[in-house]
């Protein structure tokens, strides 16, 4: 495919600095259980690389972790006691980095180490085993991170089988065992080179590409498709989509400037989470806006001073998780941007006694619907944390809604906390999956009680619609 037309803006963006956080570790997270296996590849201190999650929508959990040779699929459905369900072998035996990402109930596998390749996983079939559906490096061979948004499959630093390199590669996953090429991406030219050679990584949000290009800086691009008529020799007529890029902002000079390494949005938000892979570097917390430049509202971090490194960070509800080579992993809350604030943190590799190299917590996952939180360490393989434990929640998410008791069994109570108001509201039973599996109502400062013995083990969702907005609470079953 031909290489698109760019229009570039240049940002030079200033910022306002935050203090080194306090240096107490263990503290605000619980470490639930841990996974690791005897026997690994191993190179220097490294086993272990990057973490995923999947969850099946009934309540059961798993972690998605890679080793130097394996891709292992382990159940956290109880985080005290991890079960192996299945290991997967990636075709390189000594791949440093290994990337994975989930789209239904399949998992897209890559590696950016020997002669690798894009490797899809069927899920469905959990807790019993899993089924490798594709393995090819017809589109890709190394490849070091990857992003799923909608039905597109990005692919950062994409390494072809004839040697060339694709900074980053765009396919199709609407069959998703049959991925299509619809686009390479190549930096925007200035002065006869490119802007960026390579995208380490990226966020996506439906048409916007956030993507960290290693010492280039960030780089925000528009995805723009229109239908163009093609193949005129044809009986028929033919329209297929024609993709161009158009580069709106690029962050690429900021304090704490160093590797940019990865970044992270937070849901219906415009904050953006950015990490530079260079000891002694900040985090940093970017607002993108359409109408103006971006802005670094904040800096922030741990023990920067001494030459700790953050690696990847990841924003949910008013929360930054961040893997940190060094510390571990720690939590900030960002309810005020400008200020951003460590509440808790976790050494995975305490065998470490200065800030020299890079070993430690490779990876963060804090989105399963139980609110366990997930992590990988280099040395010590899978861990299993419970944040709520000294850690701040969303305002709204539990606000005025009890739930006794919980865990529950054949009936739950349920009570809306409204004080000043008197009127019903709507209350329903979720499952994960958005199934709806009881609908009524509830007045305010009362209890309703409902049957839970038809329903299986697992996480359910129980919602409240009052004159504040919707109100959720989950509920575990036994």
């Amino acid at each position: 495919m031909t290489r698109q037309t760019w229009k570039v803006l240049a940002v030079l963006c200033a910022a306002c600095g935050l203090a080194s956080s306090a240096q107490a570790q263990n503290f605000g997270l619980q470490l639930l259980g841990q996974w690791s296996r005897e026997g690994l590849p191993v190179v220097d201190y490294q086993s272990y690389n990057d973490i995923w999650a999947w969850h099946d929508g009934m309540g059961r959990e798993y972690a998605i972790v890679g080793s130097l040779d394996s891709i292992y699929f382990i159940e956290v459905t109880n985080p005290n006691q991890p079960v192996l369900r299945d290991v997967e072998a990636g075709r390189s035996a000594q791949a440093i980095h290994r990337d994975f990402k989930t789209y239904g109930h399949y998992c897209y596998a890559v590696a950016d180490e020997g002669p690798a390749s894009l490797q899809v996983f069927d899920l469905s079939f959990l807790p019993d085993s899993v089924h490798k559906v594709y393995d090819a490096d017809k589109l890709a061979q190394r490849v070091h991170n990857i992003y799923i948004d909608g039905e597109r499959l990005y692919l950062g630093t994409c390494r072809l089988r004839n040697g060339n390199l694709v900074p980053m590669r765009i396919l199709s996953i609407a069959n998703p065992v049959n991925p299509k090429l619809l686009l390479d991406v190549y930096g925007p030219e200035l002065g006869g080179s490119y802007l960026f050679k390579e995208v380490h990584d990226m966020f996506v949000r439906h048409d916007t590409i956030y993507a960290s290009t290693g010492n280039d800086g960030l780089f925000a691009m528009q995805y723009h498709d229109s239908m163009t008529y093609s193949n005129p020799d044809s009986a028929w007529t033919v329209w297929e989509p024609n993709y161009t890029m158009l580069t709106w902002g690029a962050v690429v000079n900021y304090p704490f400037r160093g590797y940019n390494h990865s970044s992270w949005m937070g849901s219906g938000s415009n904050l953006l989470a950015m990490a530079d892979e260079t000891h002694g570097m900040k985090l940093k917390l970017i607002r993108f806006s359409w109408n103006d430049i971006p802005e670094v509202l904040s800096t922030f971090g741990s023990r920067h001073d001494e030459g700790s490194i953050p690696h990847n960070p990841f924003i949910h509800k008013r929360q930054v998780f961040v893997s940190y080579y060094h510390e571990g992993l720690l939590v900030f809350n960002i309810s005020n941007p400008g200020q951003p604030r460590l509440v808790a943190q976790w050494d995975t590799y305490p065998e470490n006694k200065d800030f020299k190299g890079m070993y430690g917590c490779w990876g963060v996952y804090p989105y399963l619907p139980s609110g366990y939180v997930v992590a990988s360490d280099q040395v010590h393989g899978l861990l299993v944390f419970d944040k709520s434990i000294g850690i701040e929640e969303d305002a709204r998410e539990d606000m005025g809604l009890e739930v006794y008791p919980n865990p529950a069994n054949d009936w739950v109570q349920v009570r809306w906390r409204a004080p000043g108001h008197s009127a019903d509201a709507p209350v329903e039973l979720h499952a994960l999956d958005g199934r709806v599996l009881y609908r009524g109502s509830i007045r305010a400062n009362q209890t309703l009680e409902i049957c839970t013995k038809s329903l299986g083990p697992g996480y359910y969702l129980a919602h409240v619609v009052g004159p504040q907005g919707r109100i959720v609470r989950r509920i575990a079953i036994k």
